[in-house]
This record gives C-alpha cells, structure tokens and sequence, in this order.
C-alpha cells in the first residue's frame, strides 16, 4: 500500500520527480541563445538551482545527472576536455521538449520562435510518443 501511494504522489506531484527535475533543468538551458551544447555539469548545476527553489537540499552530482539522461533516451557523450554532454541536435530538442510534455511540465515562456515549444502546446499533457522511443532505447523507462 505505501508503495502505491508513493507512486500516486510522484505523479501527481512532478516537481518531486528527479527525472522531471533533470528534464527541466535541461529544457531551460538548451533555449538560451546560440547553444550548441550542453555539459552534463551545466544540466547539474541548473537541476539543483531548482530544487534548491522548491526547498530541497538534495544536490545531484553531473555523474547522476548522466545517468538520468541516458534512461530517458538523452544519452551524454564527450564534448570536450571539460566533460560529458549533450549535442543541441534537432532530435535531441525534440526529444526534450517531449519529455518536457511527458513529465506535464509547463511550457516555457518568451521562446516564441521555438517550434518544438509550439509541438509542445498542441500536444496533450502527459502524452509522449513512445515508437520512437521504444526503437531508440529498447524500452528503457522513464
């Protein structure tokens, strides 16, 4: 029973999902100017600005955050010498902005140019197109 109302709980309460946490944080950077890329240590640091924001003390790690990336279909390779992360592809926005859609996030505000976002009003909360997914990553959950 504890277990059933915990599942409840996190569904019902995204914001306390890590994963959706994660999904934030990433959906906030890859819509600043010019971005190419994103380092796992970026993603990092903006996932814990907004737990921090909702009064959390919890701190991800970037090696965490990596992990999490890569169950949702995000997988991080090399960029640099700074570390692991993120190449600002078209697939890669998308997928974002789904998992954005997925987690019931709500749309972000001033991109009126993005057209993933635009995707992302038509497209009913909680609802995620899972044919891509499944022959990307063989199942893996979200």
């Amino acid at each position: 029973m504890l277990l059933e109302e915990l599942n409840e709980l996190v569904q019902s309460e995204p914001a306390l999902d890590l994963n959706a946490v994660v999904v934030e944080a990433t959906l906030s950077l890859c819509h600043e100017e010019k971005k190419e890329s994103l380092h796992v240590g970026a993603i990092s640091a903006r996932a814990n600005q907004i737990l921090g924001e909702r009064g959390e003390l919890l701190e991800m790690k970037p090696k965490t955050v990596g992990h999490r990336l890569k169950a949702l279909g995000v997988p991080t390779r090399r960029l640099d010498a700074a570390g692991r992360g993120l190449f600002l592809l078209d697939t890669v926005r998308e997928r974002i902005h789904k998992l954005a859609v997925a987690y019931q996030l709500p749309p972000l505000r001033g991109v009126p140019s993005c057209r993933h976002c635009q995707k992302q009003h038509d497209t009913p909360r909680g609802e995620i197109d899972r044919s891509k997914q499944d022959s990307e990553d063989h199942g893996a959950v979200l």
